[in-house]
């Protein structure tokens, strides 16, 4: 029903037997990818929710990746904002959403194979106080053990997403079709 979907920045074998799975798989939510360039090197980046309100978070480049959780306890949100507020702000930086325009994320090289991405954004205070709050955190992600799982599964997942899309897409022509088709028996 779905056209297949091809990918053609680079290709992965998404029909090579998966690795086992762990943790960074469990909840990646599947829209939820970003682009950053490190020396002109293109990186993925995939963030989501995890229990316990910390944020998982993967990292590939196509060949190499590396992930890691930040913990509730880790996360570093300002006095008076609420926890689950900062985490949901940082997945939505990490990830390039709307709703956090003018947000920055930098990608740093951490000798010997570590990667660390740090996020900075600022905040409004809606309350009787015109407060701004500098929001501001960093997340060190180390090597993943097995080449190319994490780019597997962000692959896997982005083209189930496209797949659904493409199939939303098509019930939405065949509907419009079908309007279509009583607009023209009731002319």
């Amino acid at each position: 029903r779905a056209r297949p979907f091809v990918f053609t920045r680079f290709s992965l074998d998404l029909s090579a037997p998966p690795v086992p799975s762990r943790s960074v798989h469990a909840s990646m939510d599947s829209a939820a990818l970003r682009t950053i360039t490190l020396d002109h090197r293109q990186y993925f980046v995939a963030a989501s929710a995890v229990p316990g309100g910390g944020v998982q978070v993967a990292l590939t480049d196509g060949a190499d990746s590396w992930s890691g959780t930040l913990p509730a306890s880790e996360l570093t949100p300002p006095n008076r904002m609420d926890a689950a507020d900062y985490a949901r702000r940082l997945r939505d930086g990490l990830l390039g959403r709307a709703s956090a325009v003018g947000d920055h994320l930098e990608l740093e090289l951490v000798p010997p194979s570590e990667r660390k991405l740090v996020w900075r954004a600022s905040v409004q205070h809606t309350g009787p106080l015109p407060l701004r709050f500098a929001l501001s955190q960093a997340i060190r992600l180390p090597a993943e053990g097995s080449p190319g799982e994490t780019a597997r599964a962000m692959a896997a997942r982005l083209a189930r997403h496209v797949s659904e899309l493409q199939a939303e897409v098509e019930d939405g022509d065949e509907a419009e079709r079908r309007l279509a088709d009583e607009a023209a028996l009731v002319e």
